[in-house]
């Protein structure tokens, strides 16, 4: 059997026919494989820290909109863990209990989120507004 470029071949019967040898295409598919077991756990990962990156957004969110919240409802709001978007697996420490006042002041405090062993967020939270900032 005598190769010929361009994925030709030559047929036993004595003409060219086109087409991949099966050599060929395991060596394709291997190689396929091969970057799928090195690119998948990456991206994997990649997905997993955008969820995490999300869901950390949505309860600094709530955080932000309590001194709001607590305003317009014209009552003093203490967020518990019912009220805040809090994953399975994650819990949120709170060492001074936040209180919102009706006139949507807050005396401030300090939040940090962990899921199991490693910490999140670590944010404060300034008094008298409520400003949230990266805790250093």
């Amino acid at each position: 059997m005598a190769y010929s470029p361009g994925y030709r071949f030559l047929h036993p019967a004595g003409h060219f026919a086109k087409g991949f040898t099966l050599l060929e295409l395991l060596v394709v598919m291997a190689l396929v494989g091969m970057l799928t077991g090195i690119i998948a756990p990456r991206l994997w990962q990649w997905i997993e820290g955008t969820q995490q990156r999300t869901r950390l957004d949505a309860l600094r969110s709530v955080l932000q909109h309590l001194p709001e919240q607590a305003f317009f409802d014209a009552k003093a709001r203490r967020p518990q863990r019912a009220d805040l978007p809090i994953p399975e697996g994650w819990r949120v420490e709170l060492p001074k209990a936040l209180v919102y006042e009706p006139n949507g002041m807050t005396n401030g405090g300090h939040v940090r989120v962990w899921s199991g062993e490693s910490l999140l967020a670590d944010w404060l939270i300034a008094a008298p507004s409520g400003d949230i900032k990266e805790a250093l």
